[in-house]
């Protein structure tokens, strides 16, 4: 009975401790914390406890009073400290007190939060924190509002690259700068030391646009400081105001101050006899209005007379040189076939059957066993547990010997064995040069000059390209790794050398000038100059000089083609060399050994299978072929065919005329019939390409032989006629 009211009492007791029982309640803990000053513990008691506070109003009246006491004087006084009349001002000492005042503000506003959220759950105002809160927003409305003209007035200030560290102000350089950025480049975008102050603030937070409009503004600032009122910009001071931009970290891309016209001159004769191998690209790097013209539409009257500037640009060279600076032999091996071998695991899983087999043997026999021992009573029971034992050692043996036969009948009897052969393939370290040069012609129209000069421009590029690799080579990705490809060298050959346009007005700049000629003078120039290019392209024949043999092996040259191969080939033009078309077939380009010893490349530019033929770009110089020029040839008369038969380099093999003959090409190209020179000299693999002379000229191109045992003396070579169509048709002017 005594245990029953002890526990009665400590349950009631215990549902008593949060709302107040006979000997405590949350008023007095408010009490208590209010004589310690500790007015965050009394509002969060009032807080937990509103029901009991809703219900016990003048305790609550007690706490407001003596929170009145101990913020309300405090809140005033940050009140009047927030006086918004001191962001008018540009005095750093006031906005100083400003912001100390808002920081005040802050920490008397986070001291009071606990009493105002403990009242407005009681659905009381707690007044000094309300009246605090309204004023500082109201202080940074106003604040943000004034941001703007404060820096304006501020701009001259030594301190006004650090603005947002000294104006008491909750706003950032970045939502300023978007709303008021447009006013301050209209304010001072004509500045160029206030434009660097507003950088110094605002940078930060500008986006792409926002440069590109900014570099603009500098560099046309630094363009009008230059040039005298209602007079236009030279070249020099163009060059000036856009280093000046530069240097302080702006590219401008484009100004409407400038205009420049770019006119391409290069001869359509050079053009066409693809004796420039890549093109020139002029990059307008200035802040220029440039556009590119042709030579009638730039130089009419009307066009002219606006240009600022007009540059003429005339491309007289623009050679590629290949240099082999090292070839190489590469030993390797390759995928030639397949072999069989026995399997070692096949003989393993037979094994595996072998002893599974034995083993259920043993356990069908050890079951029978089991099942023919005599028993009585209560050996029986005995028995039967061996009998289940024996039943599952057979059943696992059982299982044992079916998976060692599903292993057995999946194993091959015999394995596949790749069979590797030796050989080796070629790998060239090739330096690559582009050189060209380029004549060029800077009329200042706004300023009365022109100035013509020439300008070499080059590029260089080494590549490691292997050649003549097996496709199944066994270490194909090893030999590969760091190498480059045909197609690498071929398209650094043929991009654009770039020339940035500052480059040229630089190197005109102190250039003596002379008067602006009238357009027929410009006129009369460029035809002068390419009637000279004409003349020297056609009159650049080199004489090899080769050793003290037949002198017509310095016509003939060895073509390796990349993709494995060789032929012939005979020079019809200083650097242009003539070989058949299934010679080069596969390749853009090959490489060349002259009878001098001299390895170098060539590039081909046109083909044509029907006739077997093929034009190839040579990087050395050679000895033209002379061609015979009559439409008659005399049977049995002597013929020499020159060439590679079987790679033996530089052979000579003589015959007779033996026909005249139209037949259809071998390569099985379709079209009418090829007119073919058949001879009994003898034509291997290797002449191919090879010319075939009558005395001191080439009446033929080699080009196959009628192969089979029972027949000899059967060659063929595409007639001179063949060829010179072929040359004309891709050699306008040959």
């Amino acid at each position: 009975m005594i245990r029953g009211v002890v526990l009665a009492v400590s349950l009631v007791l215990a549902g008593c401790q949060t709302s107040g029982n006979l000997f405590s309640n949350p008023g007095n803990a408010v009490e208590k914390a209010l004589l310690e000053d500790d007015f965050q513990s009394a509002s969060y008691t009032i807080a937990d406890n509103r029901d009991w506070f809703h219900a016990n109003v003048d305790a609550v009246d007690k706490f407001v009073a003596a929170s009145l006491s101990k913020f309300d004087a405090g809140a005033q006084a940050a009140i009047s400290a927030l006086d918004p009349a001191k962001l008018d001002t540009q005095d750093k000492a006031l906005w100083k007190e400003a912001r100390e005042a808002r920081h005040k503000a802050d920490d008397l506003l986070d001291e009071m939060e606990p009493v105002h959220d403990a009242l407005r759950k009681l659905e009381r105002e707690f007044t000094p924190y309300s009246e605090l809160e309204a004023s500082t927003k109201a202080f940074d409305v106003a604040a943000k509002r004034n941001a703007s003209t404060a820096f304006v007035g501020a701009i001259d200030r030594e301190w006004a690259g650090s603005f947002f560290d000294h104006y008491p102000a909750v706003v950032s350089a970045k939502e300023e700068w978007r709303k008021h950025g447009a006013k301050y480049l209209e304010t001072f975008g004509k500045d160029n030391r206030r434009l660097l102050i507003i950088e110094s603030v605002f940078g930060q937070s500008f986006s792409d646009k926002d440069k590109e409009e900014f570099g603009l503004h500098i560099f046309e600032n630094a363009l009008a400081s230059r040039v005298e009122e209602g007079r236009s910009p030279s070249i020099q001071q163009i060059l000036e105001a856009n280093k000046e931009a530069s240097d302080l970290g702006y590219r401008v891309k484009e100004s409407g101050l400038v205009k420049a016209h770019l006119v391409e001159l290069t001869s359509k004769t050079l053009q066409n006899a693809l004796a420039l191998e890549f093109p020139i690209e002029i990059v307008p790097d200035l802040p220029v209005s440039a556009e590119r013209k042709s030579l009638e539409s730039a130089l009419e009257p009307q066009t002219f007379d606006g240009n600022d500037i007009v540059i003429l640009l005339d491309v007289s060279a623009a050679r590629v040189d290949r240099a082999i600076a090292s070839r190489k032999n590469i030993g390797s091996e390759f995928k030639s076939g397949e072999r069989q071998e026995p399997n070692p695991a096949y003989g393993q899983a037979q094994a595996s059957v072998q002893a599974a087999q034995s083993n259920l043997q043993s356990a069908q026999f050890n079951q029978i066993s089991t099942d023919n021992q005599y028993c009585y009573g209560i050996g029986c029971l005995g028995k039967a547990i061996a009998q289940i034992a024996a039943a599952a050692a057979t059943s696992k043996a059982q299982g044992e010997l079916e998976n060692a036969l599903n292993v057995m009948s999946q194993t091959p009897t015999m394995l596949v064995k790749p069979v590797y052969s030796p050989y080796s393939f070629v790998k060239s370290e090739i330096d690559v040069v582009k050189e060209a040069v380029v004549h060029y012609t800077v009329l200042d129209k706004t300023n009365g000059w022109s100035v013509t000069d020439t300008f070499d421009a080059v590029e260089k590029q080494s590549f490691t390209v292997p050649y003549q690799m097996h496709n199944a080579d066994r270490y194909k990705a090893k030999h590969l790794k760091g190498t480059d490809s045909e197609e690498d060298v071929l398209d650094f050959e043929g991009r654009p050398v770039k020339v940035e346009l500052s480059a040229i007005l630089n190197a005109v700049a102190d250039m003596p000038r002379e008067d602006i000629p009238s357009i027929e003078e410009v006129r009369q120039q460029i035809a002068a100059r390419h009637t000279r290019q004409t003349e020297l392209l056609r009159a650049s024949t080199y004489t090899a000089g080769a050793p003290e043999n037949d002198v017509r092996m310095d016509s003939v040259v060895v073509v390796y083609n990349p993709n494995g191969g060789l032929g012939s080939g005979f020079y019809v033009a200083a650097d242009l060399v003539l070989t058949n078309f299934h010679v080069v077939e596969g390749s853009s380009f090959v490489e060349f050994k002259l009878y001098s010893g001299q390895e170098t490349f060539g590039k081909v530019i046109a083909t044509d299978p029907r006739r077997d033929l093929a034009l190839v770009k040579a990087q050395a110089r050679g000895t033209a072929v002379k061609f015979f020029e009559g439409n008659r040839l005399s049977l049995g008369r002597e013929v020499v065919a020159l060439g590679h038969p079987e790679n033996l380099e530089f052979s000579l093999t003589r015959g007779v005329i033996s026909a005249v003959r139209e037949l259809d090409t071998v390569i099985g190209a379709g079209g009418k019939p090829v007119l073919f020179v058949q001879t009994d000299a003898a034509i291997n693999p290797g002449n191919s390409g090879g010319p075939l002379f009558m005395g001191d000229h080439v009446i033929a191109i080699n080009t196959q032989k009628l192969a089979k045992t029972e027949i000899e003396g059967l060659a063929f070579s595409v007639h001179h006629s063949e060829i010179a169509d072929f040359l004309k048709s891709n050699l306008p002017g040959s």
